[in-house]
């Protein structure tokens, strides 16, 4: 943490006062209208294999058959289609609000930078669908084994403050993410904004990528002070050692405080 002169915490409220006669749909009778379950998914593909995720299509009316809604991808996808299969339709079983729709990736030339696959809704049987679109983040990865890199550590910060000194931490496994650890630490310590926060760190394909920090503390009210992932200048791990390890991360991503650089915590396991 540099010489950071003055901190101020920004809060933005934002409220709406509009008001709005909400659409109501009968399950019974009314009209039929096919939804995604969600705005967002990711399909992680192993390196040199495959992967899938299940993308849920709710509708809004029971019926005694089944019903089929139509899919398709969206032009502005960025990811290679030789990457990924899309079934063009998903049924919605006789009786059901909701079926799902299988998505498989493919490592044909998959890296571990995120590309995207839009889904959208073109119809479905005596209804109407959303415009809503179902955005799928597909990126390669690299199987981690369950035991590597968890329990308790000891956490140094070798930069400059941002965290502490032979601080103890607890490492898990965050349920949506197998390659990714995750814990709990002080940031800013010996400060007036210090607090707790969640430290995310994901490994992929034997780099750490440390995730954001931004607790809206700044020292210009113009941007924040953040701390991110290192880019190309981030720690490799060795799967074959877990004992200590050195995480690199970029210190002041928006040079709010400062000049940005390039920083690293050590993890010691007790």
């Amino acid at each position: 943490m540099k010489n950071i002169i003055k901190l101020f915490i920004v809060v933005l409220l934002f409220a709406s006062c509009e008001e709005t006669q909400p659409v109501i749909f009968d399950p019974g009778s009314g009209q039929t209208l096919a939804t995604f379950g969600a705005a967002s998914s990711n399909l992680q593909v192993i390196i040199d294999d495959s992967g899938s995720t299940d993308v849920t299509v709710n509708i809004t009316t029971v019926s005694s058959m089944d019903r089929t809604v139509s899919v398709s991808v969206d032009e502005s996808s960025s990811a290679n289609p030789e990457n990924y299969t899309v079934p063009s339709s998903v049924v919605i079983p006789a009786g059901e609000f909701s079926g799902i729709l299988t998505v498989t990736g493919i490592d044909n030339s998959v890296e571990t930078d995120v590309e995207t696959i839009i889904l959208n809704l073109e119809s479905v049987e005596g209804g109407i669908v959303s415009q809503g679109s179902h955005t799928i983040s597909i990126f390669q990865v690299c199987p981690v084994p369950a035991d590597y890199l968890v329990g308790d550590y000891l956490l140094t910060d070798n930069g400059n403050g941002n965290f502490g000194v032979d601080v103890p931490v607890t490492i898990s496994i965050p349920e949506d993410d197998s390659n990714a650890r995750i814990f709990v630490a002080e940031f800013l310590p010996g400060t007036g904004v210090a607090r707790d926060v969640d430290v995310r760190i994901n490994l992929v394909c034997n780099t750490f990528l440390f995730q954001t920090i931004d607790i809206n503390v700044t020292c210009t009210q113009v941007t924040s002070y953040v701390i991110g992932s290192a880019g190309a200048d981030s720690s490799e791990y060795d799967l074959g050692d877990d004992q200590f390890v050195t995480v690199n991360y970029l210190e002041d991503v928006e040079a709010d405080c400062g000049d940005t650089l390039v920083q690293n915590i050590t993890l010691t396991k007790q």
